[in-house]
């Protein structure tokens, strides 16, 4: 699992530094069913633009080229109104920008579009999911001739992408895609409530972020930031017994606790 940070000593992780590899950007999804999909959804085609602007945008995002990143982003939201990743993105800029109120009223329509979207996103999922499994099968075929003639270890063939390290690696991304799930097309991915939580405690309203929060390790309980952060509001709060649930579990979930955290559970613990 990918090695989360914890909260730095204001209880919130950067966002760049939370969001999982691969994370919840649905843009790696760049080709759709060929089911006609039901009236009120936005063309395939349409999401497939969407869906490429939002991963260039976010590339540049994570390379600090904002004005680009914001660019891609509403340009992705031209094309598919409401396109929840392209929300996400600019949330994610206007959060490290510190505008707070836009970046949790860009979250907050991100969670909002699932619902009239989810059809067409989990039409995009399921195409995804059958293309991964083809590259799967693929590549366990070629690590197959690699097994079964040694030699060719750490060797090349076509080019770089081709080592056997390189294929043991881009295995090991491929099989973290979950399968799609029908009943959960309309509902928000647990880290869009994380991300909803991060703005609200920067607004100050702890109550609403610890609940935000809360809803992201319910409906995605191996996300670890969350637990960190939960660890940091519970202790603000004084509340040492969740503090430290929330902490351990963090640990379990192999998020790099900074010495800053600790300190505020333990203390937390000592005041009670």
């Amino acid at each position: 699992m990918t090695r989360g940070k914890s909260p730095g000593p204001d209880g919130i992780p950067e966002v760049s530094e939370c969001r999982r590899k691969g994370g919840f950007v649905l843009a790696c999804a760049l080709i759709l069913l060929a089911t006609a999909l039901p009236a009120g959804n936005p063309a395939p085609a349409a999401i497939r633009t969407a869906a490429r602007l939002t991963a260039a945008a976010d590339t540049a995002f994570r390379a600090g080229r904002t004005a680009e990143a914001v660019q891609g982003f509403e340009k992705a939201l031209a094309r598919v109104d409401g396109y929840p990743d392209a929300r996400l993105g600019l949330g994610h800029v206007a959060l490290k920008e510190r505008r707070f109120a836009d970046a949790l009223s860009h979250y907050e329509a991100a969670r909002d579009a699932y619902a009239p979207l989810g059809k067409a996103i989990f039409a995009e999922r399921q195409r995804r999911w059958a293309e991964v499994q083809a590259e799967i099968l693929k590549i366990e075929g070629q690590l197959s001739t690699f097994r079964h003639d040694p030699e060719l270890e750490g060797t090349f063939q076509r080019g770089p992408e081709y080592t056997y390290a390189a294929l043991i690696n881009r295995l090991g991304e491929l099989h973290r895609y979950e399968e799609p799930r029908a009943e959960a097309v309309s509902e928000a991915p647990g880290e869009v409530h994380f991300h909803i939580g991060n703005a609200l405690f920067r607004l100050g309203r702890t109550a609403e972020a610890i609940a935000a929060w809360e809803r992201c390790t319910s409906r995605t309980p191996l996300f670890g930031p969350a637990f960190a952060n939960l660890a940091a509001a519970y202790a603000a709060q004084g509340d040492a017994i969740r503090a430290r649930a929330a902490l351990a579990r963090a640990e379990e979930l192999k998020v790099v606790v900074a010495p800053e955290l600790r300190v505020a559970v333990e203390r937390a613990a000592q005041a009670r």
